[in-house]
């Protein structure tokens, strides 16, 4: 029965060289030889003049009962080609061994199709331990594509930590692990394909998170002012009321997302898993763009109970988007200094600021503008809006260490603080 099938095995550990001239080389020779067959007497004739020369020598010399042959290497005309040498063309035309780990080993997976079917009467069997090794992501979802084709005219089985390299169904997935106390290797099933991907990231110490380059605390914000806005705002407040906080140290992490639309897209999609591995708060201006997102994302959980107000997000107060956090005399002066700046402006009747909004090419000169102002007061009245948006922001943030991190010594510090 053993006799109807053929193994493969590929270790981690591959050399390309050397898998190269156990699998793909030996065939390459037998199908030249194949090609050649027709000329096999020519071949014998051509070289035996060589022998015929030195057995006339031989004889000569005394030596009649001496005679020379030249024979193929172990009697076989395979065994008489040395070999090819592969070539890959990328960039460049060069051998395959001069070629980047990764891909050497994509191409080598797309000659195991070949090989194959040159064994077209027996079952081959595949064991590819690792794929994964060396390859970038794109070329590691290729090479999958590769292994895919081939599991079509074969049995595949392979080891990975790669997500890239699991199979689409759940029902050809299995774990692996240790027994207790080393005692051998234990598969078991899942039910369905997160647990599957979940298992390796843990195993790995890889969570969903890291995908997005998320550290432990993370704030995240509609544009890339709204960033400077808080960082800045944040280090003036430590310093009025000498209190530590977390927004303006450097454990925190403030991420942009090009405007309001795209980072609720980012929540709607991510949001269920990312807090259940990091602390991460969303600020949305109190504008109606940013009210609105802020309550489709809250329908959208429903019951899921996992985007609350200032617990996972906050709202600007009073309907106005970060601009409108400086006091209304600052903005009223570059107003009119600069009408350009702002795409319509709405004063009230007490000679402040009813509604506003500043053009989007102009938000940075608008920003330098204020943080000038800020400069060059002598004192923090101009934290009065922005306090109640930091505080709300920390606040949050060190309710998702609570919830996370209980008994670290992170929260034991912010705790205090």
């Amino acid at each position: 029965m053993l006799e109807c099938f053929q193994c493969y095995y590929i270790p981690s550990n591959k050399s390309i060289a050397q898998l190269y001239d156990e699998f793909v080389s030996p065939f390459v020779k037998k199908q030249v030889a194949e090609a050649l067959k027709p000329y096999d007497l020519e071949i014998r004739k051509s070289i035996s003049s060589l022998t015929d020369s030195m057995d006339k020598e031989l004889a000569e010399s005394g030596l009649s009962r001496v005679n020379s042959y030249l024979e193929y290497p172990r009697n076989a005309l395979e065994h008489l080609i040395s070999g090819f040498e592969l070539m890959v063309h990328d960039t460049s035309k060069s051998s395959i061994f001069t070629k980047g780990m990764g891909l050497q080993s994509a191409v080598l997976l797309s000659s195991f199709k070949w090989i194959t079917q040159q064994n077209p009467e027996k079952s081959v069997i595949w064991l590819i331990e690792e794929p994964e090794t060396y390859m970038h992501p794109s070329l590691a979802y290729q090479s999958s594509k590769i292994l895919e084709q081939l599991s079509r005219i074969s049995s595949v089985i392979k080891t990975t930590h790669s997500l890239s390299f699991m199979p689409q169904s759940v029902a050809d997935v299995q774990g692996v692990t240790t027994g207790p106390r080393g005692s051998g290797t234990r598969l078991h099933t899942y039910e369905t394909m997160q647990q599957a991907t979940e298992d390796i990231r843990e195993s790995l110490g890889v969570k969903f998170s890291d995908y997005f380059g998320l550290t432990d605390l993370n704030v995240f914000v509609e544009g890339e002012t709204d960033i400077k806005y808080l960082a800045t705002m944040a280090s003036y407040y430590q310093d009025a009321y000498d209190t530590p906080m977390i927004l303006a140290s450097d454990i925190v992490q403030f991420r942009e997302f090009g405007g309001v639309t795209e980072l609720k897209g980012f929540l709607r999609a991510n949001y269920e898993l990312i807090r259940q591995e990091v602390a991460a708060v969303s600020l949305f201006d109190g504008d109606d763009a940013g009210r609105k997102c802020a309550q489709e994302l809250s329908g959208y959980f429903g019951k899921k109970g996992c985007f609350n107000g200032n617990q996972d997000y906050v709202i600007i107060p009073n309907k106005i988007a970060i601009e409108g956090l400086f006091p209304d005399q600052w903005i009223v002066e570059l107003q009119e200094a600069h009408p350009a700046w702002f795409e319509f402006f709405m004063p009230d009747a007490a000679g402040g600021v009813s509604e506003f909004k500043v053009g989007g090419v102009h938000k940075n000169q608008f920003m330098s503008a204020m943080f000038e102002k800020v400069d060059l007061t002598p004192n923090y009245e101009f934290l009065g809006k922005f306090e109640p948006v930091l505080e709300a922001l920390e606040a949050a943030l060190k309710a998702g260490i609570k919830r996370l991190w209980p008994e670290s010594a992170l929260y034991q510090q912010w705790k205090k603080a």
